[in-house]
């Protein structure tokens, strides 16, 4: 029997904390606040989603090699991995 070796989603780099009287507020990886303190704790967890959407999809953009003429173009993301020419000639059968 083999196993298969999954990778783990990344913990989210942006945490929530409770302060009594106050209530919810969502702080950066950093450690600063990046939201006001809301009484709701559904608000304060749906901002915390974005903003860490927001800053993973940051991280994915950027310069990449394209894997069929090698060309340097800015990729939109890790499913982004042809430069627009060679996106667009598609597969050509020899």
């Amino acid at each position: 029997m083999t196993s298969v070796a999954y990778s783990k989603p990344k913990p989210n780099q942006f945490d929530i904390r409770y302060r009594m009287g106050q209530g919810y507020a969502v702080f950066g990886p950093d450690g600063r606040q990046v939201s006001p303190w809301s009484p709701s704790s559904e608000y304060v967890e749906n901002l915390r989603s974005t903003k860490q959407r927001e800053a993973d999809a940051r991280k994915k953009r950027g310069t990449r090699s394209c894997m069929c003429c090698g060309n340097k173009f800015m990729s939109d993301g890790i499913h982004n991995r042809l430069c627009g020419r060679c996106n667009g000639r598609g597969h050509q059968p020899s």
